[in-house]
C-alpha cells in the first residue's frame, strides 16, 4: 500500500512539473542522448546549476532535452555547453538557440 501511495505522489510531481513550464520563455535548449532516467538528469541538473549565466533550467526526459534560461542576454557558448554535457558522462546531439527580440 505505501509503495502504491509513493508512486502515485511521484507520478503526480512528475506530471504537474512537466505541465507547469512554458518551454518557449527558455533561450537555449539542448538534445541530449543517453538521458533516459529522472536519475541520469541529476548529473546535468547539478553542472548547469553551478554555471553563473543559468537562471533556470528545465530538464524534460520524455524528449531528452534540456532547457536553460540565461541570467542576461549573454549566452553559453556551444563549446561550453557541449563540455559541460560531456563532463556529464552524455552527448549532445543538437542546440538550439531560442533568441528572443
Amino acid at each position: 500500500m505505501n509503495k502504491r501511495i509513493v508512486l502515485l505522489f511521484l507520478s503526480l510531481c512528475f506530471i504537474t512539473s512537466s505541465l507547469a513550464i512554458d518551454k518557449k520563455e527558455f533561450d537555449t535548449i539542448i538534445t541530449v542522448k543517453g538521458l533516459v532516467c529522472s536519475s541520469c538528469g541529476i548529473g546535468l541538473k547539478n553542472k548547469f546549476k553551478r554555471h553563473f549565466l543559468v537562471k533556470k533550467l528545465f530538464i524534460d526526459i520524455k524528449t531528452q532535452k534540456v532547457y536553460l534560461d540565461h541570467v542576461s542576454d549573454m549566452l553559453i557558448k556551444s563549446d561550453e555547453i557541449k563540455k559541460m554535457v560531456e563532463d556529464s558522462g552524455y552527448e549532445v546531439s543538437l542546440i538550439k538557440y531560442n533568441l528572443k527580440s
